[in-house]
Parts: C-alpha cells; sequence; structure tokens
C-alpha cells in the first residue's frame, strides 16, 4: 500500500459548485484531470498524468476504502464515497467522489471520477468511520460505498437485498402456492376422513344396527309362532307356525353372517360373541325342541319347553341385543363426535393458515412494492433534477435487484454526464478564450462550415468589409458587413459552383487577390480537419491590400518615369501614415537629389 508522507493537517476546502474530474485506465494510471484538479492537488498535469491514481492517496484514508471501490468497479458497477486526498505539499482536501466504468462497445475501458465538494457533517462521518475502521473495528464493513453491520443480521440483510424482484415474486408465488396446497390438502384429508366416518356410521353402524334389529324382530316373532302353536294347537296351524320358525332361524343366521362381516370394535365383537353364544343356546335348547314337540303333537311338552326353556333363554339373548344396539349407536355418536372435533380443527387450523397467508401476502406485497414503487419514485426524482442540470444528486441503492440495477445504470449515467458537462465547461472555456482572442487580432479571421455557410467573423474582417461595403454592394446589392455570419462565402465569388468545389477538396492554404468594390483584397483559406482526418470546415484570414497596391502603383509610375529620364514626379504622402508615408518620403528624397545631381 503507497503512503505518501509528510502531512501538514492543514485543509485545503473546495468552493461550491467546483468539480474535479479525471478519467484513468483499467489499471487505474491517470490518463485525463482538469485545471480544478491541478490546482486543488498542488500537482502540474505532466506530474499527474501517467502517474498512478494513489498518488494523491492520504494516509488517513483505510485501505477498506478503496478496496470497496475497486472491488465495486470490477463488479461493472458506479461507486460513492468522502475520500480524504493529499495535497503535494502535504495538506489534504475532502471530496465526493463518483466512480464509474467507461464503457465502448460494451467492454469497460477505464474509469472516470467526477468529485464535488461534500457537507461538513459527511465528512466529520466519514472522519469517525475511517477513524474506527484503522483502530480494527471489525462491526462495521464497507459494501459498495455504503456501511453495513458485519453480523449475522447484516449478512441476512444484504443477502435480502440482493434478491431480484423475479426471486421475491417466486417466493410471494411460491409461498401462496404452497399455502393453498396445504389448504387443499387439509380439505382432502379432511373429506376423505369425513366420508370414511360416514361410510363406517352408515355401513358399520347404522345397517349393523338395523341386522340387529331385524335379527331381534325375528326371535320375537319365534316366540309368538310357539305361543300361537301352543295356543291353538291345530295341525295346520302348528304345521304353518313350526315352517316359519325354521325360515326364521335360516334368515337370522343370514343377518348374523353379514352383520358379522362388517368392520367393529373389539367391545363390539366381544358383545357379538356373546350373543352368537346365547342364540345358539335360545335356538338348540328352546325353539327347535319346541318345534320338534309340536311337529308331534306333544303340546304339553312343548308347553312346558316354553315356560322353562323358551322364556328363560330369551331374556340374555334379549339383553345382548340390546346391548349390541346401543353400542352400536354409542359408536356412533362418537364417530360422529371425533368427526366434529376433525371438522373444528380443520377449520380452525384452515382459518389460521388463511390469515397467516393473507398476512404473509400482505407483508411480501408491501415489500415488493417497496422494493419497486420507492426506487422508481427516487429515479423519477433524480431525473428531474438531471433535467435541470443537477449531476450531484445522492443516488443510494439499497437493493441489487431489477430496479436497483436501473439505479446503478442512472447513477453510472450520472457521473458520466456530469464529467461530460465539466469537460464541455472546460472546452467552451478554451473556445471562448480562443474566441477572445480571435476578436481582437489585427488580422480578419472567417471561419465557415462544410457547407461553405459562414460562422464566425472576427472584428477585423467586418470592419475590413465594412470600409468597403459601398463598393461591394455595387456589385452585391444585398450585402451586409454586420449580418456575415449565416451568409454562404459562394456568394462572394462569380462561379460559385468552381469555388465549392475548391473548399470541398482543397487540403493546403490557397491563397487568393480578389477585387471587391474597388478595393483590393487577400484571402488565404485552410482547411479544418480534426484529429480523426475529418474536414469540419474552413477558415480565410482576410486582408485589405487596397492602399499597398495604390503605394506599388505610384512607386512603379514614378520608377518607370525616371527609368526613362524624368524626375519631376513625386509620390503624394497625404493620407499616407507609417511606413507607406516614410517610404514615400524616402523615395521622393532620392528622385529630388538624383535629379539636383543630374542638373
Amino acid at each position: 500500500m503507497r503512503v505518501n508522507m509528510p502531512v501538514t493537517g492543514a485543509e485545503r476546502v473546495m468552493q461550491d459548485g467546483e468539480e474535479i474530474t479525471s478519467t484513468t485506465d483499467l489499471r487505474g494510471v491517470i490518463t485525463h484531470v482538469n485545471d480544478t484538479f491541478v490546482r486543488i492537488s498542488g500537482f502540474n498535469a505532466e506530474e499527474l498524468i501517467g502517474a498512478p491514481h494513489n498518488i494523491v492517496r492520504h494516509p488517513d484514508m483505510p485501505a477498506a476504502g478503496f478496496a470497496d471501490l475497486w472491488a465495486t468497479l470490477q463488479k461493472g458497477k458506479p461507486w460513492t464515497g468522502i475520500v480524504i486526498n493529499r495535497c503535494k505539499n502535504g495538506d489534504h482536501y475532502w471530496v465526493k467522489a463518483n466512480v464509474t466504468p467507461i464503457k465502448e462497445a460494451g467492454q469497460v475501458t477505464g474509469y472516470l471520477s467526477v468529485r464535488t465538494k461534500p457537507s461538513r457533517d459527511e465528512i466529520a462521518a466519514a472522519s469517525a468511520l475511517y477513524q474506527a475502521i484503522r483502530n480494527g473495528d471489525t462491526s462495521i464493513q464497507l459494501c459498495e460505498g455504503r456501511v453495513i453491520k458485519a453480523s449475522k443480521f447484516g449478512r441476512i440483510e444484504a443477502m435480502i437485498s440482493n434478491l431480484t424482484i423475479k426471486s421475491r415474486l417466486q417466493v410471494v408465488i411460491g409461498m401462496l402456492s404452497l399455502l393453498l396446497l396445504v389448504i387443499g390438502g387439509m380439505g382432502l384429508v379432511g373429506l376423505g376422513t369425513t366420508n370414511d366416518a360416514l361410510r363406517g356410521v352408515y355401513e358399520d353402524r347404522m345397517v349393523a344396527s338395523n341386522r340387529i334389529s331385524d335379527i331381534n324382530r325375528l326371535i320375537l316373532r319365534n316366540r309368538v309362532a310357539i305361543q300361537e302353536s301352543i295356543l291353538n294347537p291345530d295341525p295346520a296351524n302348528i304345521k304353518k307356525n313350526a315352517d316359519e320358525v325354521d325360515a326364521n332361524i335360516g334368515t337370522i343366521t343370514g343377518l348374523w353372517k353379514d352383520f358379522m362381516a362388517t368392520e367393529m370394535s373389539p367391545e363390539v365383537k366381544k358383545l357379538a360373541d356373546e350373543f352368537a353364544e346365547q342364540r345358539k343356546q335360545f335356538v338348540m335348547q328352546g325353539l327347535k325342541p319346541a318345534v320338534d314337540a309340536l311337529r308331534k303333537d306333544e303340546v304339553p311338552d312343548a308347553m312346558a319347553i316354553n315356560d322353562n326353556a323358551v322364556v328363560a333363554l330369551y331374556v340374555p339373548v334379549a339383553d345382548s341385543v340390546e346391548a349390541l344396539k346401543k353400542i352400536l349407536v354409542d359408536e356412533a355418536k362418537t364417530e360422529y363426535l371425533n368427526a366434529q372435533s376433525r371438522y373444528t380443527l380443520i377449520r380452525n387450523v384452515a382459518i389460521a393458515l388463511i390469515l397467516a397467508g393473507i398476512g404473509l401476502a400482505v407483508w411480501l406485497g408491501i415489500g415488493l412494492v417497496r422494493a419497486i414503487v420507492r426506487p422508481l419514485d427516487q429515479a423519477i426524482r433524480h431525473f428531474d433534477q438531471i433535467a435541470q442540470g443537477n449531476y450531484n444528486n445522492a443516488i443510494e441503492i439499497e437493493n441489487h435487484d431489477e430496479v436497483g440495477k436501473v439505479l446503478e445504470a442512472l447513477k453510472s449515467m450520472q457521473t458520466k454526464l456530469g464529467f461530460d458537462v465539466a469537460e464541455a465547461k472546460r472546452i467552451a472555456d478554451e473556445n471562448l478564450r480562443v474566441r477572445i482572442a480571435l476578436d481582437n487580432v489585427s488580422t480578419g479571421v472567417m471561419i465557415a462550415d462544410n457547407q461553405r455557410n459562414i460562422i464566425y467573423v472576427n472584428k477585423s474582417v467586418v470592419e475590413v468589409l465594412s470600409g468597403a461595403e459601398a463598393g461591394i454592394r455595387q456589385q452585391l446589392p444585398n450585402f451586409s458587413a454586420s449580418k456575415l455570419v449565416g451568409t454562404n462565402i459562394d456568394s462572394f465569388h462569380k462561379n460559385p459552383s468552381h469555388q465549392a468545389q475548391l473548399l470541398s477538396s482543397f487540403s493546403s492554404m490557397y491563397t487568393a487577390n480578389l477585387q471587391i468594390g474597388g478595393r483590393s483584397m487577400v484571402v488565404r483559406a485552410n482547411p479544418v480537419i480534426n484529429a480523426r482526418g475529418e474536414r469540419l470546415g474552413s477558415v480565410a484570414e482576410w486582408s485589405d491590400r487596397t492602399a499597398e497596391v495604390a503605394v506599388e502603383q505610384e512607386v512603379n509610375d514614378l520608377v518607370t518615369a525616371a527609368a526613362a529620364g524624368d524626375f519631376s514626379q513625386r509620390i503624394g504622402v497625404d493620407g499616407k501614415t507609417g511606413f507607406f508615408k516614410q517610404l514615400a518620403e524616402g523615395i521622393n528624397r532620392v528622385v529630388s537629389t538624383s535629379e539636383q545631381g543630374i542638373n
């Protein structure tokens, strides 16, 4: 790390509205600086250009600041931060630096920096931050120009801020879809359970209970048939009742077989086994002996069997039937209560999940809206400021999603526009100096574009052509020396097409002698060509040689006369000044002396 010493502790404060601009290549070597950079840093342009940018690094600037700067730039992102720089003599100055990559054809070719004056609060905050970093405080870190807490929460916050809008939408849709699946799954499971419960209540409880009731009815009918036969021992009646008892016994056996095929709890199974045993005794020891006695026409024996066996054995059978019916009803009631409990549980869980889903959707929706709307509102405000010519907006980029990338591009654009405006101002100042200089030179200067339209004339050319304006108007009635800008040069020539072809193709100085309005003019034209070899127009120097031509003619006439032996002619000195007057007086003395000598 380069350490520039010594330091004086004295601060140089930038003026409001001042901008320091510079560019570097990919290695950080300075390729351009403006005059403000030169003035504040104390280095001259020759010392800065070609030197590494850390030539102005101040020892108080921590290495972490520049590490964050280069890490951000290498990601192709702009960087903004408060920086302390060192002057050549050891003084320092604070700047708010906006640095962005320079891209050409999609490739980064260098970096440009626009630095403005920071506020005193920004300087105080940056100074305290850099002091903490130099003291080894690891609880804070710099990330793309922003200060973040070096904690698990800080890392989580950074991870969330790096989520794209696409990812957030996927999370929202995924969470809501998962919630919908859970609620739907619970509903389907609940419906399936309820269906199974209803089937069990119907098949294993209601149908079974009906079968028990049918069995109980047929058992009672068998008792009635035995008693009817005893009371009316007619052979036909006995036969009818005996056949009915046998048929009912078979029907009961079939119903019982169907009953035993249903699902039943251990309690029901126990009671069913007890009933089966009791019914067997009732049938084998009561009904069948009574029926056999009746068929043998042994009515007293049948009566005795009915009173002693059928009645006695029926009581436990009836009790078992009632117990079975009761337990089946109780189980049906229990199943109903369980179904009601499941319904209540599923309903409450579904309501809770729906409320949680609504809350989650609202929270995620608000976060998503904030991630989109707030940065877009911020971008609109910055666009408005840029449109007003303010290129020092503090563009804060909290998230690195799609909108964050828009803000990054806006930040780069703002920095680039600020640099371009500063460069345009510098070039305009230089051009203004050139223009002021041209306005005050004695040679007349005229500049025309590629279409030969006059875009600039200095004072001298206006004065030269104003002196000949009256004569020029004899040939060009619409000529006005005060309205030259915007006029086409072709109007000064008799053959405009020839003049146009000449000015569009000449590559070196072209000199022309013109007679305009009785005045002798010399025009020296040169093409204006930029560094890429492109023709931008032409520049012409105008000289009025009318007085020189007149003196030349007078001298020629006098010399011709003297050569012929006539020494009586003299050059007039009236109206002549300077060199021409001295020339006239000198020649007149020479001729006068020659005349006296010859005489």
